[in-house]
């Protein structure tokens, strides 16, 4: 009896021993894949990032930490303990941990080694993006090219790292353009390019309202829809689109879309029906077109009072006569006025004064050379004057050296083309007496702006502001 108790006492002895010995020496499979989480969404520069490591059945007393040397770029700051229950009642430990990052970028941190019940496991991070801080980082645009191959678009980059596409004439070139990194956009606008078709295809005029507003998020939202046609061959840039955004820390930007160099090339099908039939069709095209501008131009005579050819240059004399003179001179002003009002035309744009600009110039050259005099002499307080109004000179003549710097000219008034070329069709057509830009010529063509519309024109048709 004696021997059987004494078996029975050895036996759960050592079975107490056995469970106790295997509970310390052999680790638990729960602890073999720790893996820490980040907290928030985005992980930023410049400021404390947070990651979570749960682990269940443990108390935070029995567990200790030993963090890896970090590479540089990566600092950690702190770690706490907090207590857990989950949802069957059993207790845990969340451990907390807070790092810095200097760069952007994907970034790898090293594994963390935690002591739990005097066994040690590995708890890894996710690669992880960090962003710019959003206090920090600026709104961007893009663009996406859509049904390039339909359209035999090219892409590459040169040898300076400039992206190049290349395109035949009248192939379209579709294109989205994008907004990043943006709370708002406001103030868009878009330049429709020379020598081209430029259709707007759609509008977004703000960031998507289902996202919280404010909130960072690296999507990209569409702002505009084009497509572009380029009928010259040529190099072109991308058509100048400008969208204003806020930024995420409330200061406005413009944008404007990403730099791009378009060589444009010659048609297969316009090179070989030119080749074909250019000769034949030469003289039947000039006289077909002699013969509808003729009658054009006698259905606008019926249409409207347009003025004469001289009166055009009647009107471009005067504006010549008001840019050669004062801007105080009156009667010159007058002159020019009453041309206009001849057949019903009111331009409140007065032309610049060059006389006015040589003034200013003198003047400022003096006031300068009183100025240097005075402070030879010490009178600080009266050279100070006299460089308030030398400065005041210098800017209104530099005000007026950039009125004077574009020359405009007073269009006689015909059809205004998409390309320098006689048979090419008209885009507008403009009434006579209008005061244009002139920003190309090209042969017998100048390619002229108005208020509304730009495109090229007969340089006979245009008279020169001089």
């Amino acid at each position: 009896m004696k021997n059987r108790f004494l078996f029975v006492l050895i036996f759960f002895t050592f079975s107490s021993f056995f469970k106790i010995f295997a509970w310390t020496m052999f680790p638990k499979d729960e602890y073999k894949n720790l893996r820490l989480t980040p907290e928030d969404n985005y992980i930023f520069t410049q400021q404390e990032n947070g990651f979570s490591l749960v682990i269940p059945k443990a108390d935070a007393s029995k567990i200790s930490t030993e963090l890896p040397e970090f590479p540089a770029g990566i600092k950690f700051i702190s770690s706490v303990p907090e207590d857990f229950v989950d949802d069957d009642g059993e207790r845990g430990t969340i451990l907390h941990f807070w790092f810095n990052f200097t760069a952007t970028g994907q970034v790898r941190i090293p594994e963390i080694t935690l002591q739990i019940e005097n066994h040690k496991y590995q708890a890894s991070f996710p690669v992880i993006e960090v962003f710019e801080n959003p206090s920090l980082i600026n709104p961007i645009l893009s663009v996406e090219f859509y049904d390039e191959k339909e359209n035999g678009l090219e892409f590459s980059k040169n040898e300076r790292g400039v992206n190049c596409i290349n395109v035949q004439s009248g192939k379209s070139i579709k294109f989205m353009v994008y907004v990043q990194f943006a709370v708002q956009i406001y103030n868009f606008d878009y330049k429709i390019p020379k020598n081209s078709i430029f259709t707007e295809m759609g509008h977004w005029g703000k960031i998507s309202e289902y996202d919280n507003p404010g909130k960072f998020s690296t999507k990209k939202y569409p702002v505009a829809q084009f497509e572009w046609k380029p009928l010259v061959e040529g190099t072109y840039e991308m058509p100048q689109v400008s969208v204003n955004a806020i930024a995420y820390n409330g200061a406005k930007k413009p944008l404007s879309l990403p730099y791009y160099e378009i060589f444009v090339s010659e048609s297969d099908i316009c090179a070989t029906e030119e080749k074909s039939s250019f000769e034949e069709n030469e003289f039947l095209s000039n006289a077909f077109n002699s013969a509808f501008e003729d009658e054009k131009k006698e259905n606008l005579a019926q249409n409207f009072d347009f003025p004469s050819e001289n009166y055009c240059a009647s009107l471009a004399q005067a504006r010549s006569e008001e840019r050669h003179s004062f801007p105080w001179s009156r009667s010159v002003i007058a002159k020019r006025q009453l041309v206009e009002s001849e057949v019903g035309i009111s331009s409140p744009q007065n032309e610049p004064s060059i006389p006015f600009l040589k003034l200013l110039i003198a003047v400022f050259a003096g006031l300068f050379v009183i100025m240097i005099i005075l402070l030879f002499l010490r009178h600080l307080r009266s050279s100070l004057v006299v460089a308030v109004f030398a400065t005041a000179c210098m800017v209104l003549s530099l005000r007026t050296s950039l009125r004077l710097l574009p020359k405009y000219g007073i269009f006689g008034g015909t059809k205004i083309s998409l390309i320098p070329e006689q048979n090419s069709s008209s885009v507008h057509t403009v009434l006579p007496g209008q005061r244009v830009k002139l920003l190309e010529s090209a042969g017998n063509w100048i390619f002229i702006e108005c208020v509304d519309y730009s495109g090229w024109v007969l340089k006979n048709t245009v008279y020169e502001i001089r």
